[in-house]
């Protein structure tokens, strides 16, 4: 009689633990890979082991308690009274990094790199901003009448450079604009050819290279500056060669 009463009472409990398994399957079924480690980890892995494989919890009664998912996140500890503060465990880590007063974070935006600006126009900036030109140009006949006056030999030397910086750029820029001239002539001349049935004409990087030599002696020359030029070139070829041979 005794085992017939004790039959029941086992289905029972085997009941019960096999339902346990399955919500505790189905709870780490929807746990990330880093937070079952860390479950495993605390709890460890023999007791881990045997709530997931089946066999009873009954002998690690804390086990019960600290698996759950949800008792674990938000685990209501024992207070002394009320109105004290909820004790966190110590089991679960601080984060180094506390946002203790939220300030807004303030997103700076660089209108060069910010496709809301739009893409760059050369041509568009350089009519736009004409006028810039024309205040470097009148800056730098000033700057030509405060070194005439100027007695001081540093001051003098100051004025001279910052001179000499606005007329390489004035050069680069009309070096350039010279340049870019160029380049649309020959693409019209392009254009009209294929225009006519024939084919376009494209210049090679030497065959420019050389015409820009022979147009800038032209210059030179009519302007009485070739022997000057020459001697300097001169100079620096000397001075490049001698540079090799004590090398």
């Amino acid at each position: 009689m005794e085992d017939s009463y004790e039959e029941p009472d086992r289905r029972v409990s085997e009941n019960e633990d096999l339902d346990e398994r399955t919500q505790i399957r189905k709870e780490l079924a929807d746990m990330s890979f880093e937070d079952i480690q860390k479950l495993k980890d605390d709890l460890g892995a023999k007791v881990f082991n045997e709530a997931y494989h089946g066999k009873p919890l009954r002998k690690h009664p804390q086990s019960r308690v600290h698996f759950s998912v949800k008792s674990r996140r938000s685990q209501a500890y024992s207070k002394q009274s009320k109105h004290a503060p909820r004790e966190e465990s110590s089991k679960m880590r601080v984060p180094s990094v506390r946002d203790v007063v939220l300030v807004p974070k303030v997103i700076r935006r660089d209108p060069r790199f910010d496709g809301v600006s739009g893409s760059f126009d050369e041509k568009a900036w350089q009519k736009n901003y004409k006028f810039v030109d024309e205040l470097k140009s009148s800056e730098k006949d000033r700057l030509k009448e405060q070194y005439h006056q100027e007695s001081d030999p540093s001051e003098k030397k100051k004025l001279k450079l910052l001179l000499q910086r606005i007329q390489n750029k004035e050069k680069a820029r009309k070096v350039k604009e010279e340049k870019e001239a160029q380049e649309h002539a020959e693409r019209e001349e392009n254009i009209s050819r294929l225009k006519a049935g024939k084919k376009p004409v494209y210049k090679s990087k030497g065959f420019k290279k050389k015409e820009a030599l022979a147009e800038k002696f032209l210059a030179l020359k009519e302007s009485g500056r070739l022997d000057k030029y020459m001697q300097k070139k001169r100079k620096k070829d000397a001075g490049k060669s001698k540079k090799q041979l004590l090398t």
